[in-house]
């Protein structure tokens, strides 16, 4: 028996903000054509799909982390898209 053959790279995928439905339904209807081609098919053949849950609203970098984490927002501290720099008390985006 041979051993399974394991994959070179790993590509995540997230789009904030979408259903997975709404996703394999833009795949189908072929308006997402480089997509589908990069996993396998219309179907998907080739994508590991999983309905993730995360935080509300859909905040990029909070998102992120708590799918990464495992963890709410207020486990692992990211909040938002921006970070307040203690040092010259200004703010990032």
């Amino acid at each position: 028996m041979s051993e399974p053959h394991l994959p070179e790279r790993l590509v995540i995928l997230g789009i904030d903000g979408i259903r997975r439905d709404v996703f394999l339904q833009a795949l189908a209807d072929g308006r997402a054509h480089a997509l589908a081609r990069l996993l396998g098919s219309p179907d998907a053949q080739r994508g590991l799909h999983f309905e993730a849950v995360s935080n509300a609203p859909s905040i990029t970098l909070s998102c992120r982390a708590s799918l990464f984490t495992d963890a709410h927002p207020k486990q692992h501290g990211l909040m938002g898209n921006q970070f307040f720099r203690r040092t010259s008390c200004s703010r990032r985006t």
